[in-house]
């Protein structure tokens, strides 16, 4: 059964995901959730897909590469072959132009 989920930073950027629960089975996310420590659901673990889709966005411009590949440690491919597919993703552009410093007193 093919489940999607959607993800959302600020209303702004949003993800899409895939996950085919009869090739992405429950003993797959185990292992998956077996390597991260605080082992969290499958919905932490998508929170935690979506931190790193936006970090590589912001830090390498490369959004998704590392997830697509199957290169970000902790995580399988998610080109489709292991059963998560991330169909769409909203770049997220940080404008470090926008950053404000104000003085305190």
């Amino acid at each position: 059964m093919k489940k999607r989920y959607q993800l959302e930073y600020s209303g702004d950027a949003r993800m899409v995901v895939e996950i085919d629960h009869a090739v992405f089975t429950e003993a797959h996310f185990k292992e998956c959730s077996d390597f991260w420590s605080n082992q969290p659901t499958l919905k932490g673990w998508l929170k935690m897909v979506y931190r790193v889709a936006l970090h590589d966005s912001i830090a390498t411009w490369s959004a998704l590469k590392g997830l697509r590949e199957g290169t970000e440690e902790g995580y399988p491919k998610m080109d489709g072959s292991a059963g998560i597919t991330i169909i769409s993703f909203d770049d997220f552009e940080f404008d470090d132009f926008e950053i404000e410093l104000k003085e305190l007193a």
